[in-house]
């Protein structure tokens, strides 16, 4: 295969999550977020229970995923340091938030970052730089089974201009998904990633854990290796299950 990175006879690939969620957050002409920050010394209240608030203002300033700008910088940044391809997280993205309706909830978390991100690669690549190659990890469920991919593929990863910009197994698109369901796709290659489990079952990934195990295939070869600096089932505050920075 000529194009996209194929993972599927690699070693010493780095992959890292990236986040897309910002633009309900981040509303055009819309207050500035709570600042945990700012909130601590004084300088503003607490929001409502559930409303979102930033530890501190990112060093680009509050942003929307769809910032083309912005994400030229992280690419640049993420490439500079070696990165090999970025793992985008729908793992809570339902095939009902797409309502049909414009500005809808798949609108503003899934379908506006994603063609934006992709459009800056591709931006990027035709002016000759380097950047990462992206993956997707999906919401997957027994009730709509692996509708997200499937969506994600027909709207975005299908496209001929983008091929070279993902990540594949072979000669198949390669995709994280939350579980393992009946009847994946014919068109990619999938493998389960969840965090905080203790026995990986073969090529099952973790994206969080206090070990630090890696993940093995069925012939019993190291498949992939979760890092992390600090982790916790539910907070921070709960000592039971979290695990701070060591060192």
């Amino acid at each position: 295969m000529n194009y996209g990175l194929d993972i599927g006879n690699k070693k010493d690939l780095v992959g890292i999550c990236y986040s897309t969620w910002f633009n309900p957050i981040v509303k055009y002409g819309g207050e500035k977020p709570k600042n945990i920050a700012e909130i601590l010394a004084g300088k503003d209240t607490w929001g409502e229970v559930g409303q979102f608030h930033f530890w501190s203002e990112p060093a680009l300033g509050y942003y929307r995923s769809d910032d083309q700008k912005i994400i030229r910088r992280h690419m640049e940044m993420l490439q500079a340091a070696g990165i090999d391809f970025i793992i985008l997280d729908n793992t809570n993205a339902s095939p009902g938030w797409d309502t049909g309706a414009s500005g809808d909830y798949w609108d503003q978390m899934v379908r506006q970052p994603v063609e934006a991100l992709l459009r800056t690669l591709l931006e990027m690549r035709k002016e000759g730089l380097q950047t990462p190659y992206v993956v997707s990890w999906n919401k997957t469920d027994p009730a709509f089974g692996y509708e997200v991919c499937d969506k994600l593929y027909r709207e975005h990863f299908s496209r001929e201009e983008y091929k070279d910009l993902l990540v594949y197994w072979g000669d198949k698109l390669f995709t994280l998904t939350t579980e393992l369901t009946e009847n994946p796709p014919a068109y990619t290659e999938v493998r389960k990633m969840w965090g905080l489990v203790k026995n990986l079952a073969p090529c099952e990934w973790s994206f969080l854990s206090h070990e630090n195990k890696p993940c093995q295939d069925y012939d019993g070869n190291n498949e992939q290796i979760c890092v992390c600096t600090a982790a916790q089932a539910t907070y921070m505050t709960c000592t039971d299950t979290a695990l701070g920075r060591q060192g």
